[in-house]
């Protein structure tokens, strides 16, 4: 791939980056039933370390916060903050997994289980002692699972995104708060969040339009969505499963199907970067890490890295790939898909009367 990439061949679930440049590195074992656990640093030529191994087969968390580091490991969080590895959190279902964390302005940390319904978020003052906050049920009794979660330091208040055949797409507790506040209940479902001051942008993993974004501009309670597409025939849908803005004003998106990395300056016109492939199936491994000087991208079958210097220089050389999509026939399909969910909640509530 030259210098601007660099693959390592190693089935990566998920990733961050403790210090500048030095990702940790979480992965399936080649020959056994393991999650390993494995230091990184260098580029091009990337240099190795097993950290450790865990008894388990499933991986989608890896964080790092405060000195702590967190890793998902089939139904349990574990925790090393000393040099050893602590369970601290099992699901009671054992077939779900933690996604997703993040931690509040007043300390709080939170993590999100994502599976078979109900799934809980978990909130913790230090890592160790997590209490339940709330299940996915709680805020909308036809929502499978959470997709995400994130904090909003402005607002101070917890964003989480829903999924999926419910109603309520993106709910909001404010700090201090144990009730939830219903923000958005439109056709688009949306997984990852970003916040920025005046605008809360979600990436859309819909089955039923192209792809998009859904802008929240929380000050003017106003939401705002903007369709995409992918020019040609090639790909019919996109769903994001990751999305970030960098340290040098580019966005890029990981998309869970299929399953690439997309660059854009504007959200409107995006670039495609990198793909694996053009499978139909979601690939919710699909991840993006940004460390001081390079981009690391988990695909479930490897771990990608790009230098972010280089981003501006690939944009520049390449074509729209994905457009904004104009098209008024998205605005009916999401005013159907409302009016269908609307009415099936309103048989499953009159056969219970």
């Amino acid at each position: 791939m030259g210098e601007i990439f660099s693959k390592l061949e190693i089935p990566a679930s998920s990733v961050c980056c403790p210090k500048d440049d030095t990702f940790l590195v979480a992965h399936r074992g080649i020959n056994t039933a393991n999650i390993h656990l494995t230091a990184l640093s260098g580029h091009p030529k990337i240099k190795t370390d097993l950290i450790a191994s865990f008894e388990g087969s499933r991986n989608f968390l890896l964080k790092n916060i405060d000195r702590k580091i967190f890793i998902g490991v089939d139904n349990q969080l574990l925790l090393n903050e000393q040099g050893s590895w602590d369970l601290v959190v099992r699901s009671k279902n054992t077939s779900n997994v933690f996604w997703h964390m993040c931690k509040s302005s007043n300390e709080m940390l939170y993590v999100q289980e994502y599976g078979q319904p109900p799934t809980n978020i978990y909130m913790s003052g230090d890592g160790r002692l997590w209490e339940y906050l709330a299940t996915s049920k709680d805020v909308d009794s036809t929502a499978k699972h959470f997709h995400s979660i994130c904090y909003d330091p402005y607002r101070k208040m917890l964003i989480a995104t829903f999924g999926d055949g419910n109603l309520v797409r993106i709910a909001v507790l404010m700090d201090n708060e144990r009730k939830w506040r219903r923000v958005y209940g439109g056709a688009w479902q949306v997984l990852p969040i970003v916040v920025q001051e005046n605008v809360i942008v979600f990436g859309m993993d819909s089955g039923i339009t192209n792809g998009g974004l859904v802008l929240w501009y929380p000050d003017q309670d106003r939401f705002e969505v903007l369709h995409l597409r992918w020019l040609g025939r090639s790909v019919r849908f996109m769903q994001m499963s990751d999305l970030k803005l960098l340290s040098n004003r580019i966005w890029v998106a990981a998309l869970g199907r299929p399953q690439a990395l997309i660059a854009s300056l504007d959200l409107e016109n995006w670039y495609s970067i990198y793909v694996e492939s053009l499978d139909a199936a979601f690939n919710h491994l699909m991840a993006i890490c940004e460390g001081k000087e390079i981009v690391a991208l988990t695909t479930g079958k490897g771990l990608v890295f790009i230098t972010k210097r280089d981003l501006p220089k690939l944009i520049a050389e390449s074509q729209v790939a994905i457009v904004e999509n104009k098209g008024i026939r998205n605005k009916l399909m999401g005013v159907g898909s409302v009016l269908k969910k609307r009415a099936n909640r309103a048989l499953k509530f009159e056969g219970l009367g």
